[in-house]
């Protein structure tokens, strides 16, 4: 009876570096995906509850960077804000303008504005969606003959 021998194939020298190195790549990747999804997870939460949910405290800030932009008192009742994944929608509620005389110029019962899904990603807000309800204006002629609409003098230059 002849002996038999079996030799196991001996591996090449050459893959086992290179497998080791993908298998390094890929744990890079895995740990790089796992951080950008932390990352990305930490800015939903506070865009949700450290700036959204608290929105109400911007108010004012708001009103007065309206007011200097508009050139005119503006108050805003309320601001909710709506989200529907991953785009918020802002509601004002009862915004009104005053003119220089304090009396109300513009009323807009309910202001709703939704985000375009760039915004998200370009850091930069554009409206793909702005609804106005209820809007009662006051247009006024004055004795110099000067046009007012909301309050805003729309004969002075700009």
């Amino acid at each position: 009876m002849a002996a038999v021998t079996f030799q196991s194939p001996t591996p090449d020298a050459s893959a086992a570096p290179r497998r080791n190195g993908w298998a390094r790549v890929g744990a890079w990747l895995a740990w790089a995906v796992a951080l950008l999804v932390i990352v990305l997870a930490l800015a939903w939460a506070i865009r949700q509850w450290g700036i959204l949910a608290n929105l109400e405290r911007w108010r004012a800030p708001i009103e007065q960077h309206a007011s200097r932009a508009l050139g005119v008192p503006v108050n805003i009742g309320a601001i909710r804000v709506q989200t529907t994944g991953l785009v918020p929608t802002v509601v004002l509620d009862d915004v009104v303008l005053r003119d220089a005389s304090k009396r109300e110029a513009l009323r807009l019962q309910r202001v709703t504005a939704t985000l375009s899904p760039q915004s998200v990603f370009n850091w930069r807000p554009h409206l793909q969606q702005l609804v106005i309800e209820g809007a009662a204006l006051d247009v006024r002629r004055d004795a110099q003959g000067r046009t007012h609409v909301a309050g805003i003098d729309i004969n002075r230059p700009r």
